[in-house]
């Protein structure tokens, strides 16, 4: 049976605070604390460190206040510690507040009257100095009667104190802070050093409890995503932050960057005690800087001068580093997997010697509907609908109702870019300033004369001396002159270059024009505004270049993101039927074979790649008859499309390899590429940056070269030029070069700068025009990848089922910043994933668990680096965006551009048949007109070839040629496969009429099919030499028809 609770007894709460200040012993004995304490159960421990850290600096300078009545504070052991609660601190902070004196008296009695027991077990009074962090521990233990602080123990504080039981107040003869202050304002320097001197001294003890408290905080990493730089200041000793803060005028509340000035200051102090010690905000930047420069003699110096330890420091702390799964995947996402590596380095010569690597598939993801289900409906699997039928003639018919709406956006885009040039164009022409002009008369009078730097003479270029001083011409031939030649793109300081803002002229919207462009321009800012965050996931330790390889990257895939097949039990966590999985072109080729070619046995769950190899499995080992063998497919799961990056990569490469004999060698030429190297680099489009530049450059400088005729026509007739007026203008065209540059330029150039602009702003017409637009270079030049590539995703477009396709078409790119401008795919997502990566990866080749520990730490390094950053206020560069682009072409380089066609003469009278040549004069294939019919009808035949199976009987057309060389090297059968060589060789037998010799042959050659392509070259050498002389002899044999009619 219960019992009732005396009246006169304070009631027991079920949780107390923790006496580690005077006046908090006081306040919980009142009856506020034991009412409001009862149940403090509202808030988490987590809330509650929050709550006590920002209430500390209040706290300490309310002891501080406090210390004048009551003296110090006992040391010596705590007999029982308690934790403060919500409701106390509450009230603590309004007592803090209030600093009139009044208050406080009433505070102090209520303090002195609770001072009535001998219950020495409530000793609860312990050391100030103890850091506030500690209000934030949590007691959980019962708790004992409460009973109020002995009287005795008044008497163990140091210092002379007194306290009324009456409720006076207390009161001390301890000197205030003030007076002190006003006696040190009259000391001399010196005096008041030796003052200094004595404060810090008395420090030092606590200073060194303080580093050793937290010396080993900087082991945690997610210590570092909570750290604050007041809380952090307010916890330190309060002698050496004021003395700081005085020094540095510092006055509250302090800014951020002074805030983080003050730490660093702090922390060079603390460190004057010992360098062995590390403390957290010069750890983390030592670490940043590490992740930046990847030096270990950096790191090292930088723990030399400050407590940010060693490059093993950092080293060991990365590799300690928690390596915990990460959290599955939830809703409907993508994911894209591609290639990443590290060789080592060698610095000595061994035997058999070999390159250490490592090569991994990393892969990341982005959740684009979290709380989507889309990829759990079953019934929308790749599989069922890979093979659905569709009408073919919208995919192969250049003027299908699909291909004309597509060809309608990319024209949108054509008429807004050349209104936009026209302007220009016109302007320079009505102002009477020419600078093309310009530039080609400077160049012109360089090459026939010299200028003399003394008395500006022109000279012959042939002359050495001045004809007119005699001083020496050559500092002028050499450039060290003031009219010394120089190149074209020098001519204008680099601060007064002009920027051309290409993507303001490409996306010029005119009042008078309706239509596709406009509405496209409308709906690409309205696509990314959705901020989506793409992370890293566990990387997969193989190269993905092999059919097996894949096959486990595919494996592991379906097991990370939970795909119905491979979960046995699906738990608290969902799962997928179909994943939408992006990759660059070589695991897309293999992978598209793996998902049609690799099976699972329902017999015994084997994944076997190879229709034949499968069938062998069930025949063997099951004994199943080959007619009942059931073809299960294992990867049915999986919706493989290209990666946008890498895929524009592609379209400029193939652009500049089409173009490259018949313009772009001469563009490159001009900007700088002029060694036989720097035109390879060129060619191949190494950086793609730079290659980006130079198709900027071409476009913009042709395009204004190729309307220029048409618009001095109109400045001659008085007349406004239009994009109309130019396009019916150019049908009267008759120059092949004319029409040659203008469908480069406005077809091809135009349909990659679509892309690029469609993939910036998620805009699904732009993407598909582009690609549609740019497709006849991969099938009318030699590009076997990206034509299966092409016509996959195009037949893809065609019959992916309405939700999917919504689905693909509305996240083709993600904006990882937020900025609506700045869509990527998730391959050069992947890209920046991988470079950041290897930023925190140990120096040398990385083993398997550094480049798991790496990936599943990767965002909270990424978090730490970025907050680092910040508090030095230090912007990091991935989160700058540029208001124009850094690679928008320069007017200078335009110019140049414009003035080497301009001086070819290749656009010259664009009204006259001329002879087709190359803008450096060479000539070009006569085909080369015809190439978009040619190449759209290899196009249709290569559609065939992959998705219907070639007719028998019928080969390939041959690729469009630019150059006649081309022409001559393609059909060599030095050139030729070992195929095309065996039958050119079994053609050239049968032509023998010699029964012998023809025997002799066939024997031989069945012998020699065994052998390499050279042995299959000789031999057709040797076949032909014979055929020849047969032919030779008849042809001499026959009579002629003079004979004939003499006989």
């Amino acid at each position: 049976m219960a019992t009732s609770e005396p009246d006169n007894v304070t009631p027991k709460p079920s949780k107390t605070c923790k006496g580690k200040f005077l006046p908090v012993c006081a306040f919980l004995k009142t009856d506020f604390h034991v009412q409001h304490c009862r149940d403090d159960n509202s808030e988490t421990p987590q809330q509650k460190f929050a709550l006590y850290r920002k209430l500390s600096s209040e706290i300490k300078r309310e002891i501080s206040r406090q210390e004048d009545i009551f003296g110090s504070v006992v040391s010596g052991p705590r007999k029982r510690e308690r934790k403060i609660c919500t409701n106390c601190v509450t009230e603590l902070q309004t007592l803090c507040n209030n600093r009139d004196k009044a208050a406080v008296g009433t505070f102090d009695h209520s303090y002195a009257s609770s001072c009535s027991t001998d219950d020495t077990d409530s000793d609860i009074i312990v050391d100030p100095e103890t850091s506030p962090a500690d209000l934030a521990d949590v007691y959980t233990g019962p708790l004992e009667t409460s009973t109020p602080v002995k009287r005795a123990k008044m008497s163990k504080l140091e210092g002379p104190s007194a306290c009324s039981s009456s409720g006076t107040g207390c009161s001390t003869s301890r000197p205030r802070a003030e007076d002190i202050i006003g006696q040190l304002k009259e000391l001399p320097l010196y005096e008041l050093g030796k003052v200094a001197r004595y404060l810090g001294e008395s420090q030092v003890k606590r200073v060194r409890e303080d580093i050793v408290s937290m010396a080993n905080e900087y082991q945690d990493l997610d210590f570092f995503t909570q750290l604050d730089s007041g809380m952090w200041v307010d916890d330190r000793n309060p002698v050496v932050t004021n003395f700081i803060k005085g020094i540095a005028g510092q006055s509250e509340p302090i800014k951020s960057k002074e805030a983080y000035s003050l730490v660093r200051a702090v922390e060079q102090i603390y460190s004057t005690q010992t360098l062995r010690h590390v403390l957290p905000w010069s750890f983390a930047e030592n670490v940043v800087m590490n992740s930046v420069v990847s030096s270990k003699l950096a790191a090292n110096i930088n723990g030399l001068s400050s407590p940010g330890g060693s490059y093993m420091t950092i080293r060991r702390w990365l590799e300690n580093q928690a390596c915990n799964p990460l959290p599955a995947p939830v809703g409907d996402c993508v994911c894209a997997f591609d290639n990443d590596q590290v060789i080592g380095k060698t610095y000595h010569v061994r035997a058999n010697q070999k390159q250490k690597s490592s090569v991994i598939t990393s892969v990341c993801m982005a959740e684009l509907d979290p709380s989507g289900s889309l990829q759990k409906q079953g019934q929308l699997k790749p599989s069922l609908w890979s093979q659905n039928n569709f009408e073919t003639s919208e995919m192969l018919d250049y003027d299908s109702e699909h291909h004309t709406a597509l060809s309608n956006v990319h024209y949108g885009e054509v008429y807004d870019c050349l209104n936009a040039h026209l302007t220009v164009v016109h302007g320079q022409l009505t102002s009477g300033s020419d600078e093309v002009d310009t530039i080609l008369a400077q160049q012109q009078f360089q090459r026939e004369w010299k200028v003399c730097s003394a008395c500006q003479h022109h000279n012959p270029r042939s002359k050495r001396l001045c004809q007119n001083c005699k001083v020496p011409l050559s500092s002028a031939a050499q450039g060290e002159g003031p009219n010394a030649q120089q190149p074209i793109a020098a001519k204008r300081p680099r601060e007064t270059v002009e920027e051309v803002s290409f993507d303001d002229a490409q996306q010029c919207l005119l009042e008078s024009h309706k239509g596709e462009s406009e509405s496209t321009s409308s709906e690409m800012k309205q696509t990314n505004d959705v901020h989506v965050h793409v992370k890293p996931r566990d990387p997969i330790f193989v190269n993905p270049n092999s059919f097996e390889s894949v096959k486990k990257v595919f494996l592991d895939l379906g097991r990370d993101f939970r795909i119905q097949k491979y979960v046995t039990d699906p738990g608290e966590f969902e799962v997928r039927d179909w994943l939408l999985v992006v990759c660059d072109g070589i695991p897309y080729t293999i992978g598209q074979k793996v998902i049609a070619d690799t099976f699972r046995c329902i017999t015994c769950e084997a994944v076997i790649y190879g229709k034949s190899s499968f069938t062998d499995h069930c025949v063997t080992l099951h004994n199943i008859e080959e007619e009942s063998v059931q073809y299960v497919q294992e990867f049915d799961w999986v919706h493989l499309r290209i990666g946008f990056g890498h895929y524009e990569m592609n379209m400029l490469r193939s652009f500049f390899e089409m173009n490259w004999e018949a313009m772009i060698k001469d563009l490159s030429y001009t900007l700088g590429f002029r060694t036989e190297n720097a035109q390879k680099y060129a060619k191949k489009g190494s950086d793609h940056h730079k290659s980006w530049e130079l198709l900027c450059i071409f476009y913009e400088g042709s395009l204004q070269e190729l309307v220029r005729p048409y618009v001095m026509m109109c400045v001659e007739k008085g007349e406004e030029p239009t994009p109309e007026g130019y396009l019916n203008w150019s049908k009267d065209v008759k120059s092949p070069n004319y029409q040659f540059m203008q469908e480069q330029t406005l077809t091809y150039a135009q349909s990659i700068l679509n892309f690029r602009k469609g993939v910036r702003y998620n805009s699904k017409d732009l993407i598909m025009a582009g690609k549609f637009k740019h497709s006849p270079i991969f099938h009318g030049r030699n590009h076997p990848k990206y034509q299966l590539i092409e016509l996959t995703e195009a037949r893809n477009d065609l019959i992916m089922p309405a939700p999917v396709k919504d689905f693909v078409h509305g996240h083709q790119s993600i904006s990882a910043s937020g900025h609506p401008g700045r869509g990527e795919d998730m391959d050069f997502q992947l890209e920046n994933l991988n470079k950041r990566s290897k930023a925190w990866t140990p120096t040398g080749v990385p083993t398997e668990k550094d480049w798991l520990r790496t990936f599943r730490n990767l965002e909270k390094l990424d978090m730490m680096r970025a907050d680092t950053l910040r508090r030095m206020g230090c912007e990091d560069p991935k989160n700058v965006t540029s208001t124009s682009s850094s690679h928008t072409p320069k007017k200078a380089e335009i110019l140049a551009w414009r003035a080497a066609l301009r001086e070819s003469n290749f656009l010259q009278n664009p009204m006259e048949d001329c002879v087709m040549k190359s803008v450096s004069g060479e000539p070009l294939d006569e085909q080369l007109p015809n190439f978009t019919h040619i190449a759209w009808s290899r196009r249709r035949y290569l559609y065939t070839v992959f998705f219907q199976g070639a007719a028998t009987g019928t080969s390939i057309p041959d690729p469009i040629f630019v150059v006649p060389e081309e022409r001559t090297s393609y059909h060599d059968i030095r050139n030729q496969t070992k195929e095309v060589i065996s039958s050119k060789v079994s053609e050239l037998i049968s032509q023998v009429t010699d029964e012998e010799v023809k025997r002799d042959f066939t024997e031989e050659w069945a012998s020699v099919q065994k052998k390499r392509k050279e042995h299959y070259l000789l031999f057709h050498d040797k076949v032909w030499e014979v055929v020849d002389n047969l032919n030779t002899a008849l042809v001499l044999d026959e009579p002629d028809a003079a004979d004939q009619n003499e006989l």
